[in-house]
């Protein structure tokens, strides 16, 4: 019998161990951050900040925006405003610099996307600007406008 107890908490302690080696790391955390263009109402700016196990931030994704103002053709007229658009794919945030620097040049179906920007707060605030160009030749349209967002 009390062999029978020994094995058993033998086998508990065993167990035990065992789960707290194969317990998961903490979870990294995503901040989802919103803003506008400077001096253009009615714009909105979204990103996902993905962190690392420590807190900081380690790329950016889903980085969409809508509403900038475009000017358009030669010589210049308003084209309005883009409609919502995206940045495809993961923009890496650059380690070891603060506050921490992003940015990521896009080409696709004839729009041409620059982004960049400044991360603060361990992923709750960015500062940046985003250029734009639509088309080529005398009929393109280009924008670019400087942003802020914080964390939701």
């Amino acid at each position: 019998m009390r062999r029978t107890r020994i094995a058993a908490a033998t086998v508990m302690v065993a167990v035990g161990l065992i789960g707290a080696v194969a317990a998961p790391a903490t979870a990294a955390k995503t901040h989802r951050l919103v803003g506008e263009f400077d001096g253009q109402p009615g714009s909105t700016v979204s990103m996902k900040v993905k962190l690392n196990d420590k807190g900081k931030p380690k790329f950016v994704k889903s980085f969409k925006f809508s509403g900038l103002d475009l000017t358009c053709g030669i010589p210049p007229f308003s084209g309005g405003e883009s409609g919502p658009l995206e940045v495809p794919g993961k923009i890496r945030v650059k380690a070891g610099t603060k506050p921490r620097e992003y940015r990521k040049q896009t080409f696709d179906d004839g729009a041409s996307i620059a982004v960049s920007g400044t991360l603060h707060s361990k992923g709750k605030l960015s500062a940046g600007r985003v250029d734009l160009t639509l088309g080529a030749g005398s009929g393109a349209c280009f924008g670019g406008g400087n942003f802020e967002a914080s964390k939701e």
